[in-house]
């Protein structure tokens, strides 16, 4: 049987790689100061030492060694040197986006929260790799950021970073390894779909699935587990599926696997409806970004 499946995708824009950057630029700038460390620096040093274990940030080392090696041998990296990540910057400034079709997964990337992979991944750098930061790279990163939030899209945000940084720059260690997390952070939520511009019937009637920081499940402001969601999408989708879509929201925390599993029980009831009506039905599954 022939299925039509439809997806209206809202990328993640890549306003997020300038304020890794800065995050990452403030942190070691007021380390090496000798004046004390302002709140905000302070509160994400703690979140850390609390949140961030030695284990895990040997596991990170490691993961991020093999995400570097697997995003070169599928092809999105020539090698490892900073050419090869720049012209990815140059890729998704000319196309607007980073489309890349990710097939695998990595333990600590996928299960930690974005907010402790985003301000500790610092800590699998050697002293020598931090010794590389500038006062440049501050001013840059400032500029990045100012820039990204008049203009927050991928492009245009590449195209800020390709313009603020040297090409020297994109061989640093904290470069490459921001780019990594968040290459990954792009790719990993949208894996396993064909992403195109698609168009959609006027008046669609959608019902919200909305997954927050803590990967609770709720739709119409109720909390649910996977089995009232299944029944609730069966439903909604009864009567007239073909003039009838689901839309999935998410949080930046939101677990990897809570996504998987929401995504596919509205996959798996779009299918047994196209057996119990004896035919495909067209699926309008509307991903919107994660907030």
């Amino acid at each position: 049987m022939m299925e039509f499946y439809f997806i209206i995708l809202y990328i993640t824009n890549m306003k997020s790689i300038a304020t890794l950057f800065i995050i990452f630029i403030l942190l070691f700038g007021c380390r090496s100061a000798p004046r004390k460390l302002p709140q905000l620096i302070q509160e994400k040093e703690n979140l850390c030492k609390t949140t961030f274990t030695e284990q895990q940030e040997r596991q990170l080392r490691k993961e991020l060694g093999g995400l570097e090696a697997y995003f070169i041998r599928k092809g999105l990296l020539k090698d490892s040197t900073g050419a090869s990540y720049r012209a990815v910057y140059k890729k998704i400034a000319r196309q607007g986006d980073l489309y890349f079709k990710i097939d695998t997964s990595f333990q600590l990337l996928d299960s930690l929260d974005w907010i402790v992979t985003s301000h500790c991944f610092y800590q699998v750098f050697t002293s020598e790799e931090l010794s590389q930061i500038r006062p440049r790279h501050y001013r840059a990163a400032k500029k990045i950021n100012a820039a990204s939030q008049k203009a927050p899209t991928p492009g245009k945000t590449a195209k800020q970073i390709l313009h603020q940084l040297k090409k020297e720059d994109f061989g640093f260690a904290y470069y490459k390894t921001s780019s990594l997390v968040l290459f990954y952070q792009i790719a990993w939520p949208y894996s396993d779909e064909h992403i195109e511009p698609l168009v959609y019937p006027s008046g669609l009637e959608t019902m919200v699935i909305q997954l927050n920081k803590n990967s609770q499940i709720t739709i119409d402001h109720a909390i649910m587990d996977m089995g009232d969601v299944r029944q609730k999408v069966y439903n909604f989708l009864k009567t007239h599926p073909e003039t009838k879509g689901i839309e999935i929201s998410s949080n930046r925390n939101t677990s990897y696997k809570s996504y998987l599993q929401v995504k596919e029980v509205v996959k798996e009831v779009y299918a047994e409806l196209s057996t119990t009506m004896g035919r495909p039905l067209p699926k309008y599954i509307i991903i919107h970004e994660p907030k």
